[in-house]
């Protein structure tokens, strides 16, 4: 368990490195899309690239913040839970939250299926390009939970 949680934690770093790219060149497309405009041109991919970089990043960064706890939640259940049910509190949170991950992956692969003939407008990618986000990030989602539930039970150290 110890190598799939030390394994989970590098394959997060290269995501993180991943989010901070798509972050910087989703602002500077964005940012010569302005200048552009001010100089009355336009870049009509711009708009179309930017959407589907930020689906990334959300779908992406969801998945980097279940590992770390960084998701927004209601903590006030936690405080009234006695300190020995939290370790399986915390276990059967993440489980559920696999569960839906795991149909996530499911519906954005059939949604793939449907889409896989289309192309975007202005940049002219397979739709599947964009719509390929839900199950990579469900999957991401699914292995960080995984790798809480494993954390959890193994325990922080080491």
């Amino acid at each position: 368990m110890r190598a799939y949680i030390c394994f989970m934690d590098h394959l997060n770093r290269a995501v993180k490195l991943i989010l901070a790219v798509l972050l910087t060149a989703m602002s500077l497309v964005i940012i010569i899309q302005v200048i552009y405009r001010g100089l009355k041109m336009s870049l009509p991919w711009s708009e179309e690239f930017s959407r589907y970089v930020m689906i990334y990043i959300v779908f992406l960064g969801t998945g980097y913040a279940v590992r770390y706890d960084l998701l927004m939640s209601v903590k006030i259940l936690w405080e009234h839970v006695p300190e020995k049910a939290v370790k399986g509190l915390s276990i059967l949170v993440n489980l559920l939250m696999a569960a839906f991950f795991l149909l996530l992956i499911v519906q954005g692969i059939k949604i793939l299926g449907t889409v896989g003939n289309q192309t975007s407008p202005a940049m002219l990618l397979p739709m599947s390009v964009p719509y390929g986000a839900m199950p990579v990030g469900g999957a991401l989602m699914f292995l960080n939970s995984l790798a809480v539930i494993a954390e959890d039970i193994v325990g922080k150290e080491g």
